[in-house]
């Protein structure tokens, strides 16, 4: 262990560095962090070294909310604090409306899951946020191989400004202004290079290699908060190039306002190298491609995942628990696998417009004119919880 014990502020948030740990394989390390916010976060930084995890968790009342078993369901619930291969492991308390944060001194150990000696950073960020209704989220925006697109020209684009102003809009529904502090271009030498982001994941860490190269990019900027990168396609890791990917977030939650890590960004793809050739409504789904993201970096996952909330296999793999196909937050609702009326093994959004395909995290989007853009009471509350909202 070495380093720490240094604060700095974002915001009314305190990032706490309570250090570097330095695990041989398979070993952990405990910690110990007293909390006096009503809303905090743990985040361990890899680098970019794969299965990195923060279990177990025990509150100062003695409550156990994370289990040192990676394939049960913890006692508070869903999380990704054991998620196969991450190299950044992180977690937002509380992360649905059915537990409190009780003050006083939290335990908790980081993990390396993999098979040869890393090390990673800790961090505790103690967020004293008082006014938990209405807050200001601050993001930095970064363009990367946009032929009509770029820094210098983005916020007087039309085009990014129909996009800009949907996901504004939706995210306004919690209470959350959107500040968009600064605009940057990737470097030159990336500009082609990360403009089609593939899906070769060398350090088997669950991120695309190229993504880990862009969302590192988020340490250049001159005010912190959470960065957004537009380009052109992320391709989907099946090595199919027919298929893309519309948006991907460096986590649920990613590591809040720590920024530089492999997994501090949101990605969007326009499907295109000029935003311009984008029809109004590829514009507006591209906005809510940009919210629904954003809701995953700030804390939620989908309100049902794919093979349905009831799902007992989903593409070839047994899910062993129920609860793993939808959020913990109570009042989402949910769309079985009864739904399924095509039969093809996917709950759609169209298919789900009685349950919870108009919800903003349903984990796709419905035909026009249908809009995915509805939040409940619960995901505001764990939207507001995040510490880059200020």
């Amino acid at each position: 262990m070495s380093g720490g014990g240094t604060s700095t502020f974002f915001g009314q948030t305190e990032i706490r560095d309570l250090g570097t740990a330095t695990l041989p394989a398979n070993a952990s390390l405990a910690f110990q962090v007293p909390v006096d916010s009503t809303t905090f976060m743990l985040v361990a930084d890899g680098g970019r070294a794969p299965d990195i995890d923060i279990a177990p968790i025990v509150d100062p009342l003695g409550a156990t909310w994370i289990t040192a078993s990676f394939n049960d369901l913890d006692p508070i619930g869903r999380t990704t604090l054991q998620a196969a291969g991450q190299s950044v492991a992180a977690g937002l308390f509380p992360h649905s409306t059915t537990y409190s944060v009780p003050l006083g001194t939290y335990q908790f150990s980081v993990l390396n899951f993999g098979s040869a000696t890393q090390s990673a950073k800790v961090y505790a960020l103690l967020n004293r946020r008082q006014n938990l209704s209405a807050g200001s989220l601050i993001v930095n925006v970064h363009f990367c191989g946009l032929n009509d697109l770029n820094a210098g020209n983005a916020m007087a684009n039309p085009s990014f400004g129909v996009l800009l102003s949907e996901f504004s809009r939706i995210l306004l529904q919690a209470g959350i202004q959107v500040q968009v502090a600064g605009t940057y271009d990737c470097p030159a030498s990336d500009q082609t290079r990360l403009a089609v982001i593939d899906d070769v994941d060398g350090n088997q860490n669950g991120l695309p290699d190229e993504l880990e190269d862009l969302f590192s990019q988020s340490g250049n900027v001159t005010t912190r908060g959470l960065s957004i990168f537009f380009v052109q396609q992320i391709d989907d890791n099946d090595g199919d190039a027919s298929i893309f990917i519309a948006g991907i977030a460096g986590g649920i939650p990613g590591p809040g306002p720590i920024v530089g890590t492999v997994q501090s960004g949101v990605a969007v793809a326009i499907a295109s190298n000029r935003i311009g050739l984008l029809s109004t409504e590829a514009l507006l789904r591209r906005g809510r491609t940009m919210a629904h993201e954003v809701g995953h970096y700030l804390g939620l996952f989908h309100t049902t995942e794919q093979c349905g909330a009831d799902a007992t296999q989903c593409e070839g793999f047994t899910i062993p628990i129920a609860a793993f196909n939808v959020d913990p937050i109570p009042d989402t609702p949910e769309c079985p696998t009864s739904f399924d009326t095509d039969g093809d093994g996917q709950v759609t959004a169209d298919e789900c417009l009685a349950a919870d395909g108009l919800n903003l995290m349903f984990w796709t989007q419905p035909s026009p004119p249908q809009v995915r853009n509805r939040l409940t009471a619960g995901q505001v509350f764990v939207l507001q919880r995040n510490p880059l909202v200020q």
